[in-house]
C-alpha cells in the first residue's frame, strides 16, 4: 500500500459518520453493488462466508419496516414516534439487511464454539460497507435490530 493509499483510507475512516437524516436522492445500482461487494470481501471466521444481504429499495416497504419500531433508538420513545413515525430509516433510499447463516462447525457439538462468529462476520461486513458508502459519498448508518 502506498502512502497515498494509506492517507486516503485513513481519511475515509475519519470521515465516516452515522447519518440519521437522509435526502431523496436515488442511489444508483452500481454504488449499491460496490457496497455489497465490500461486504462480501469482509473476512469471516473459519472462512465460513455466511453473510447474506437483503437489499430493499421499495419506499413503501422501507417505511413499513421503519414503522415496526424494532430498531434503536426510537423503539420506546413516544416523542420520536410522533416526530418520525418511520424512525430513522423511513426516509432512506435503500436498506441493506445482513443475515448470517449458521454454516460454521459441521458437528453439532462444535456449534457453540462458532456461534459468536455469526455476529463478528456480520460486523466485519458492515464496517466494510459503511466505509465503502463513505468513499462513494453516500450517507449510511448501522442500525441494530432486536
Amino acid at each position: 500500500m502506498s502512502f497515498n493509499d494509506y492517507n486516503n483510507l485513513i481519511n475515509i475512516i475519519k470521515n465516516r459518520r452515522s447519518t440519521r437524516s437522509f435526502t431523496d436522492q436515488k442511489i444508483n445500482n452500481r454504488s449499491i453493488q460496490r457496497i455489497i461487494k465490500a461486504g462480501i470481501f469482509a473476512p469471516s471466521g473459519a472462512n465460513s462466508q455466511n453473510q447474506r444481504f437483503l437489499i430493499i429499495d421499495d419506499k413503501k416497504e422501507i417505511k413499513r419496516i421503519g414503522r415496526t419500531r424494532i430498531c434503536w433508538p426510537y423503539k420506546n420513545s413516544s416523542k420520536m414516534i410522533i416526530q418520525k413515525p418511520e424512525g430513522i430509516i423511513g426516509n432512506s433510499q435503500v436498506l441493506i439487511i445482513i443475515f448470517t447463516k449458521d454454516t460454521c462447525g459441521t458437528k453439532k457439538e462444535e456449534r457453540h464454539i462458532w456461534n459468536s462468529l455469526n455476529h463478528e462476520n456480520a460486523s466485519a461486513s458492515i464496517q466494510n460497507m459503511l466505509l465503502t458508502a463513505t468513499s462513494l459519498g453516500i450517507g449510511s448508518c448501522w442500525i441494530s435490530f432486536n
